[in-house]
């Protein structure tokens, strides 16, 4: 009974949505190149060293495998 009271017809009219006109806000700015960021470089963050040979890895992976499985006859 309560959901049947409060059910009304949507009308998007009522509701406006921030993010899309600010993203909209920011498009148009840029297009005119009104607006630019430049990023910082964070002195604090290492540089990434763990780099990752992923063809290496997959083929230690088959060959992992391939040496728990028995031989098929």
């Amino acid at each position: 009974m309560l959901i049947d009271q409060l059910t009304t017809a949507f009308d998007p009219k009522k509701y406006h949505n921030d993010y899309r006109t600010a993203l909209m806000d920011l498009i148009e700015e840029k297009k005119f190149g009104e607006y630019t960021v430049t990023p910082s470089e964070d002195k604090n963050r290492p540089a990434a060293s763990n780099v990752t040979d992923l063809m290496s890895a997959l083929q230690a992976s088959l060959d992992k495998t391939k040496k728990k499985r028995p031989a098929p006859r």
